[in-house]
This record gives structure tokens, sequence and C-alpha cells, in this order.
């Protein structure tokens, strides 16, 4: 309902995997929910959150009372199926360069907030470490990508707060944006 909420999973070597940041009126969890499976990824709250649970037998009342829900619910469960397809893809197939502009502008479009100087606010904290495990690669390239970044103006810094500040000089770094 409220809040944002990191879900990850643990690769066989130990390290973290963050599948996705969620937002206020996101849903957490729905496939292993309509497939009776445990949920195997971990919920970590980023800040203050109200979390609102679903009963399966109430939930599937409803379903059977309104059926335009399922309407909505294929719907979303599309899109979110479309984004796992795409981020599979962009992981075999992008540079680490052009994924991390990709999450900045994916961050921009959720947690974006507008400043009178022209620049965007991203209103989310997120670590080096978060975001390298966010578009599969090394906290060190992150760290060189975010410095590269700040040197050709694109992004700015100010304690743990992270502004782009030439978008459309960014976006350019997007092959097809």
């Amino acid at each position: 309902n409220s809040g944002k909420i990191k879900l990850y999973k643990y690769t066989p070597e130990g390290k973290v995997y963050i599948v996705r940041i969620a937002g206020a009126g996101e849903l957490l969890g729905y496939r292993a929910f309509f497939t009776n499976e445990s949920y195997s990824a971990t919920a970590e709250v980023l800040e203050d959150a109200y979390i609102c649970f679903l009963d399966r037998n109430n939930f599937f009342g409803l379903l059977k009372r309104y059926p335009n829900l399922y309407l909505h619910l294929l719907e979303k469960l599309g899109k979110d199926l479309r984004c796992a397809e795409d981020r599979a893809r962009d992981l075999a197939y992008k540079s680490s360069q052009e994924r991390i502009v990709e999450l900045l502008f994916m961050l921009k479009e959720a947690y974006g907030i507008s400043q009178a100087n022209g620049s965007v606010l991203l209103n989310i904290t997120l670590s080096r470490e978060e975001i390298a495990s966010m578009i599969g690669t090394t906290t060190e390239t992150v760290v060189r990508l975010l410095t590269w970044l700040k040197k050709k103006g694109f992004i700015k810094t100010e304690r743990k707060k992270l502004f782009l500040i030439q978008l459309e000089q960014l976006a350019e770094l997007i092959p097809n944006y």
C-alpha cells in the first residue's frame, strides 16, 4: 500500500540478486499465490511501508463474483512477463553502460522528482552493491560507471542522493531509446 520493498534471491554462489524494487500499489508474490507454492524471493523493507495481505480463498471468491478482475489480472501478468523477458535479453546482450543508464531511467520513472533546476532527484537510496545486483554486474563496474557518468555531467550525487542532470544526452547512451 505504501513504501518500497526490495525483492531478492541468492545465487548458488551466495550472492544477492535483486529481482526488483516494488513500490506502493504493486503486487508481490502473486505467481506463488496463484500456483499455491512457496515464494522463492526474500522481501526487505527499504523504507517505512504498509503491506496488505490477501487471503487466497477470499481472493478467488472475488474473482468468481467479478470476472472483469480476471482481465485486469491477466494484463498485469502479461506486462510483468514482458518485463522479465526484456530483462533476460538485456542481461545477455546489453553492455553494463546501457544497463545502468536504463536502470537510472527506470528509477526516474518510478521514483523521480523533478527539481527547479531541471534535474531529477531519484527518491530512492540504493547502495552500489544493490545497483550492481540489479544490472547483473560487479560493484567495481558500477563505481566505475557512476564515476564516468559524473565526469560527463550526466549525474550528480549529494549525500547519498542521486540526481539525473542532462537527461537528453544521457538517453543518447542507450541505442533505440
